[in-house]
């Protein structure tokens, strides 16, 4: 797992413009704590910072998806 303090940010392979990437974070407890979709208007990397300060320590599952592909990580929180 990848370890954070109270923040952190999504970094996406470079994307096409008009293409949509969204993150999703799921909690211990299997309920999602964040979910949003972004549309990419200028074509390459793209990056969305995440605040994660007011969610306690622990273990969270992000969930990154472009198109058709999905990327699934562990996150902890220290």
């Amino acid at each position: 797992p990848i370890p954070f303090k109270d923040n952190f940010t999504v970094e996406t392979m470079p994307l096409m413009y008009g293409n949509e990437f969204s993150v999703e974070i799921i909690n211990q407890l299997g309920q999602t704590i964040f979910n949003e979709t972004q549309s990419v208007y200028a074509g390459g990397t793209q990056r969305m910072y995440i605040d994660m300060s007011s969610q306690p320590k622990g273990v969270y599952i992000v969930r990154y998806k472009n198109n058709n592909k999905v990327s699934v990580k562990q996150v902890v929180k220290n």
